[in-house]
């Protein structure tokens, strides 16, 4: 997360992003597969790490093994300039062009009602000593007294795919190529997916 000045110097906030080294894996066209995508890899993963039946698929495009494969939609006529172990780098962007951004927010533990669900606390004076930031009394049904399930509880605030930044503007990063910003705050997740908007 960081900032870059506009022309007329205000400062926008943004979040750069490592779109260096996708390589593309697959092409999947209406003819083989019913329908046109690309698939692609990034990162490195050692070959111990990978499964024979992924290892296959990936020395049949030629690519070093990565992280993670995503696939993305896109037109017939854009397959036509992708194989098999091209590089998707920064170029394939423009400055000021619209992108869908999903991620994975970050885990955070256990966390309490205050953090998780947005409580707002209890009163922090006239006698309230350790009750703060305690949930209070929860709701229960007519069976024996018990919890609702769907009562907002302290529990474990685990990774989600949640974040989506639909429509969001990105831009050109003045120190190298193979990065790029968009003009949204995603400083809470891992960018998983980058999708360019037709």
């Amino acid at each position: 997360m960081t900032r870059v000045f506009a022309e007329d110097g205000t400062a926008v906030p943004v979040t750069v992003l490592d779109v260096a080294n996708n390589r593309v894996t697959q092409i999947k066209t209406p003819e083989t597969d019913g329908y046109a995508a690309v698939q692609v890899t990034y990162g490195k993963r050692r070959p111990s790490r990978v499964a024979k039946p992924q290892a296959g698929h990936l020395a049949k495009a030629g690519v070093e093994s990565g992280v993670m494969l995503k696939e993305f939609p896109v037109g017939t006529d854009a397959l036509a300039g992708l194989k098999p172990g091209d590089v998707v780098g920064v170029d394939t962007f423009e400055p000021g062009q619209l992108v869908d951004v999903t991620g994975t927010t970050k885990g955070r533990g256990f966390s309490g009602v205050v953090r998780r669900h947005n409580f707002g606390g209890n009163r922090a004076s006239h006698g309230n000593s350790v009750t703060t930031r305690a949930p209070g009394s929860g709701p229960t049904s007519s069976r024996a007294s018990a919890a609702k399930a769907s009562a907002n509880s302290p529990t474990l605030s685990a990774t989600e795919r949640a974040r989506s930044i639909r429509r969001a503007r990105s831009g050109s990063f003045p120190l190298s190529r193979s990065w790029s910003w968009k003009s949204c705050s995603t400083s809470r997740c891992r960018v998983s997916a980058l999708r360019q908007l037709d």
